[in-house]
């Protein structure tokens, strides 16, 4: 499973969206999501959002947000098909259609990946057994302008996944899971009052079935789905003001039980003057089996040079217990009921940010300072099963800079130091918070000598992290990938991963495969 945590708060404290719709996991424990399933070619850019943003998106964003838009046609009409070879005999093949013209856009492909991997449980430990990955995603998008100003749109990503896994400890085992997604959303765009209001009407869709095997024995099997109704509208009252509106209305389904949540929010900009920008949010969420909750968000910007910006924000967020969370009874922990006294968690956070770049804005350098808590957050046990975890702390510094060399070269590089720690159920002493490192940092150069041949240097470091009583040792990767493009219709790409062929584990116990790597063309038409 692939997770993503933001400034030291937990990975299911991550809100994900696809094109706008939740794509969080329903059915699992504490409702994440797992990015190891997503196919990265259908994806024409990632957005991230750090610190709460339940003012906007409700649930789920404590730590932050990340946005995945998919691609869309750029060209009247084309298509393209790649295919790759690489280590551990895996292959990916894909193929996509687009079409655009000044009333219709749409964009197809489907993506499939068969690989017989490694052994999830690490094999300098003893284990052998390889675990393969197989999977298949399909994708479309449309967009079409139905009349000036009126647009409707439409988008589906579904996949298919089966992958074998080990046991507990982590030791070698004959594990199945199988897995179906499907998200889906269709969206009107359209202004009125003179082109000063922009509306938005959008309804998503996403559900996921899951099955897990022991020895082709069912042992597990949940499908969950989510329904989303979401109406925003956005008034231009003049230069300096600007004011959105919305309601939503979500209702979230796991096997035979349903939670629904109704909400309503308000955003308003206001440029004090030119370099000076102020925004500010309320949102009220009223779910069924808790008290209305509200949380706020304050933004400043301000530009006291062409080269200087300051940003600072201040917001709430807040995780309503997941259906599984809700109604767990732990019969080997003795608990014959499901927690009753469950409360939401809560956060607040504040950062400040500064960003310097040179006259020719080809130079940046951005510093931050971020500080989050949060209360309630919920934890297992085997003594009271889910209860709520006095406290959490994290805060740190985030360093980033872009350097543009050259015509052909440049250097981007980030840094982050997190001082995360938590109290453990009934216990008020804050310890380090487990599997986040105090360290970590990449550098990426890029190389375009000519326009026709590109390649990216990578460099990854991730410091020691506690993991319970053990310290997970520190790991630093190298990858290296490049691209040829032979003319229009031809384009020949390769990667090496972990260059060095560095021995190390994310996880305690899970291995990670050493120097590796592929190569594949793809033909355009």
């Amino acid at each position: 499973q692939a997770t993503v945590r933001i400034r030291g708060a937990d990975s299911e404290q991550t809100l994900v969206l696809i094109d706008g719709m939740p794509v969080n996991d329903p059915t699992s424990p504490g409702g994440g999501y797992d990015f190891g399933r997503l196919d990265v070619e259908n994806i024409e850019r990632i957005e991230i959002l750090k610190g709460p943003q339940s003012t906007l998106w409700g649930t789920d964003a404590i730590g932050g947000v990340i946005s995945i838009i998919t691609k869309k046609s750029k060209n009247k009409f084309s298509g393209s098909t790649f295919s790759e070879y690489g280590s551990f005999s895996s292959y990916r093949l894909g193929s996509t259609a687009t079409g655009n013209s000044i009333k219709n856009n749409f964009r197809i492909s489907a993506v499939g990946l068969t690989t017989k991997g490694i052994s999830q449980a690490d094999y300098d430990d003893g284990n052998t057994e390889k675990d393969p990955y197989k999977s298949l995603t399909l994708s479309a998008k449309n967009n079409f302008i139905l009349f000036d100003d009126f647009q409707i749109s439409g988008s589906l990503l579904w996949s298919n996944a089966n992958k074998d896994f080990d046991n507990f400890g982590p030791i070698d085992g004959d594990l199945n899971g199988k897995s179906k997604e499907m998200t889906g959303s269709i969206s009107v765009d359209f202004p009125t009052y003179k082109e000063k209001i922009k509306n938005l009407l959008l309804i998503g869709y996403s559900e996921i079935k899951r099955k897990n095997f022991s020895d082709k024995q069912l042992t597990f099997q949940s499908e969950g789905s989510r329904l989303l109704l979401r109406n925003q509208n956005t008034l231009e009252i003049n230069d300096s003001h600007l004011l959105a509106l919305g309601i939503e209305a979500e209702e979230t389904k796991s096997n035979s039980l349903t939670s629904t949540v109704s909400s309503i929010f308000t955003v308003y900009e206001f440029n004090l003057f030119n370099p000076f920008i102020v925004t500010a949010g309320l949102r009220i969420d009223d779910h069924k089996n808790f008290k209305p909750e509200s949380t706020a968000r304050l933004t400043l910007a301000y530009n006291p040079t062409e080269r200087l910006t300051i940003r600072s924000s201040w917001g709430e967020g807040y995780k309503i217990p997941t259906i599984f969370q809700k109604t767990f009874i732990c019969n080997f922990c003795g608990l014959t009921e499901p927690n009753p006294s469950l409360k939401p968690e809560s956060s607040e956070a504040i950062d400040i940010a500064f960003e310097w770049r040179n006259k020719n804005n080809n130079r940046k350098i951005g510093l931050t300072f971020f500080k989050l808590k949060t209360e309630n957050e919920i934890s297992f046990s085997f003594e009271t099963g889910y209860d709520n975890i006095d406290k959490v702390r994290s805060s740190g510094i985030e360093l980033n800079g872009y350097f543009l060399i050259n015509n052909w070269l440049s250097v981007s590089i980030g840094y982050s130091f997190i001082d995360a720690k938590e109290s453990q159920i009934n216990d008020s002493v804050l310890k380090p918070r487990r599997q986040v490192p105090r360290h970590s940092g990449d550098m990426q150069i890029n190389l375009n000598p000519d326009g026709r041949i590109s390649s990216v240097l990578l460099i990854r470091h991730n410091g020691k992290e506690p993991d319970g009583n053990i310290i997970n040792q520190s790991w630093t990767r190298i990858d290296i990938s490049g691209n040829y493009i032979v003319n229009d219709n031809i384009e020949i790409y390769s990667r090496i991963e972990n260059l060095l062929d560095d021995k190390y584990q994310k996880i305690i116990g899970y291995g990670t495969p050493g120097i590796s790597g592929s190569v594949g063309i793809r033909l355009r038409y």
